[in-house]
């Protein structure tokens, strides 16, 4: 059964796809190549946390095949991720989290940052408050169609 062994998962990537589908639609947004490539250079900034260049894409090659993401849910993954994006750019609350996101990081070094270890850290603060408040928007979205699913009193059938 499709429900067993990351069903779950699968249906929410459906659905999830589908929604923002509609909402790209909705706004004439189109995903472009380079807007899937800035969503792969995203996470790899997200997750980039050693010294070593080659670390990172070795990390996400684990993260694909442990999660069971081949080319096709791989790609999926970032054009949603896309849509996600532009969805959070206007948030009124994503400068607060990105200033917090800043602070912390900032906090964690022995020193005043230089300048480009400010940008870097601005950058990634960035992506990573981005991130979080495209988690809340996906799961709200999942969460309001898997309310309609199970809503019995919905007529399905078009009669």
């Amino acid at each position: 059964h499709l429900a067993e062994s990351n069903g779950q998962q699968i249906l929410d990537e459906l659905i999830l796809s589908k929604l923002l589908d509609t909402a790209a639609a909705q706004h004439n947004w189109t995903i472009s190549e380079a807007e899937q490539q800035h969503e792969l250079d995203a996470l790899m900034t997200v997750l980039d946390q050693s010294s070593d260049p080659q670390s990172t894409p070795r990390l996400i090659e684990s993260i694909r095949k442990s999660r069971g993401l081949g080319p096709t849910r791989f790609a999926a993954l970032l054009r949603r991720n896309a849509i996600l994006r532009r969805m959070v750019a206007d948030d009124p609350n994503l400068q607060a989290q990105i200033q917090s996101q800043i602070q912390q990081a900032t906090n964690q070094l022995n020193s005043e940052p230089t300048p480009q270890q400010a940008q870097r850290i601005k950058h990634r603060a960035t992506l990573v408050a981005q991130q979080q408040a495209m988690e809340v928007v996906a799961r709200q979205l999942v969460d309001q169609a898997e309310v309609l699913v199970m809503d019995r009193s919905i007529n399905w059938s078009g009669e």
